[in-house]
């Protein structure tokens, strides 16, 4: 057998390497977190018009003024484009936004239980669609957490540009993440109805 029968041999036996030489590690999380953030964006874009119109979950305002309506649907709005901006910050590899989602994500553990708590007595009246936002902030939110706070990913935000994560999360990146939010987010505004 050959020097270099045995070389070619374990060449092939040795795994190949998951990154290439000079390629940064990816991070993890970083589609989740986004996607949390956009799909809360989407529930906010779709129900903003029903608080303005008095239905939905806006129907505790259907008798009001519709100066208060259009306030409340203004207020949704602007929320929205808060969310958005966090989830545009974590895309671009922002190191407050990621510290922040980290925060936000990890609180939204215990917002979970009264939601959950209030899901579980809607049973009672055959509504299942509470457990969504329960299952999202108890579940999806703190796997979010998990994996931004990871060894990879903390590297990731400490070495990367905003022009290197934006290059990592672009393409057609963004558009599916925003499917999966839109989906998610109109889950959860129509979520009462079911």
């Amino acid at each position: 057998m050959s020097i270099e029968h045995t070389e070619q041999s374990e060449a092939a036996a040795a795994p190949a390497p998951s990154i290439a030489p000079g390629q940064k590690p990816g991070p993890r999380g970083i589609g989740t977190a986004v996607a949390f953030d956009w799909g809360l964006t989407a529930q906010l874009a779709i129900e903003s018009p029903m608080f303005a119109l008095g239905v939905g979950p806006g129907s505790n305002l259907a008798g009001q003024p519709l100066a208060m309506r259009l306030g409340a649907a203004a207020l949704y709005l602007i929320f929205a484009a808060i969310t958005f901006t966090l989830g545009e910050g974590v895309r671009r590899g922002r190191r407050l936004f990621w510290l922040f989602q980290i925060a936000i994500n990890a609180l939204l553990f215990f917002a979970g239980f009264p939601v959950l708590i209030g899901a579980i007595q809607d049973l009672g009246h055959s509504h299942v669609g509470g457990f969504i936002p329960a299952l999202i902030m108890l579940i999806a939110s703190q796997a979010a957490a998990l994996l931004l706070s990871s060894k990879r990913t903390r590297a990731w935000i400490a070495t990367t540009t905003s022009a290197e994560a934006r290059q990592r999360h672009g393409g057609t990146w963004p558009w599916l993440i925003a499917i999966w939010a839109i989906v998610g987010g109109a889950l959860v505004a129509f979520s009462g109805s079911l």
